[in-house]
């Protein structure tokens, strides 16, 4: 039987480029030295693999993997994204996240064509990535990115029947309403900063709050910075949020 992934926390690591191109590429290469954290999930929820060649999403895995080796981490886990809707492509970037020696894929659902797609077809398009997977696969749906796709309740419940598919990424908790209405509030004010701004904003954010990455260069056409002044107006929020995450 496949391994799941253990208890706890998976951060999703946003992926960050250098300023300038460091090698004879058309833009900006993907630094990889910045990418080591703890609990990771590496391509998974910016969309940044959209952004990266196959050898590029290689390199990260593998780049992570050899950090968190040098750093004593060797039995720490990694988990890849995987956001394209051909089952053959779909296995290709599993094969090479296995031999960059990441533990899982997270497969985000072939959102391509949005609500045309059959939960019956969903379940018969995993079943086949999960069949052929070298790596224990997790199923994602992010109806903001797959055209409104959603994933009902009742195809979670079938697909984990198999042993190759191993968990998803979905909201689980179950905290009290009290609980729930204080960090509702704190994700809707954080989320609206996001929807105004979007992928910049995230990387402003997380420049400003914890000090990864820069504001300069970036990968087009996401290249530049937000005005002057956008990101004060968010009041702090994402700087509570990050204190959220601490606590949490």
């Amino acid at each position: 039987m496949s391994s799941t992934p253990p208890d706890g926390v998976f951060v999703p690591v946003p992926t960050f480029f250098y300023a300038e191109a460091k090698a004879p590429a058309l833009q900006p290469a993907v630094n990889f030295p910045t990418q080591v954290a703890y609990s990771l999930v590496l391509m998974g929820s910016t969309s940044e693999a959209v952004h990266l060649s196959g050898q590029e999403r290689f390199d990260m895995v593998s780049g992570v993997r050899k950090g968190l080796d040098d750093a004593g981490y060797e039995d720490y886990p990694i988990m890849a994204g995987v956001l394209v809707n051909n089952v053959d492509e779909v296995l290709e970037w599993l094969h090479d996240a296995h031999k960059a020696v990441a533990q899982w894929g997270l497969v985000l659902a072939p959102g391509y064509f949005g609500t045309a797609s059959t939960q019956d077809n969903l379940i018969e398009w995993d079943t086949l990535v999960a069949d052929r997977s070298p790596l224990p696969i997790l199923i994602y749906n992010y109806p903001g990115s797959t055209n409104n796709l959603v994933v009902d309740v009742n195809t979670y419940v079938t697909l984990p029947a198999h042993p190759n598919i191993v968990g998803s990424k979905r909201p689980l908790d179950e905290p009290t309403l009290e609980e729930l209405r204080r960090l509702q509030w704190k994700v809707s004010a954080a989320e609206e900063f996001i929807v105004n701004h979007s992928i910049l904003g995230i990387r402003e954010g997380i420049y400003k709050e914890l000090g990864f990455g820069h504001l300069s260069g970036g990968r087009l056409p996401l290249k530049g910075a937000l005005a002057v002044g956008a990101f004060e107006e968010c009041n702090g929020i994402l700087g509570q949020m990050a204190e959220e995450e601490k606590r949490l």
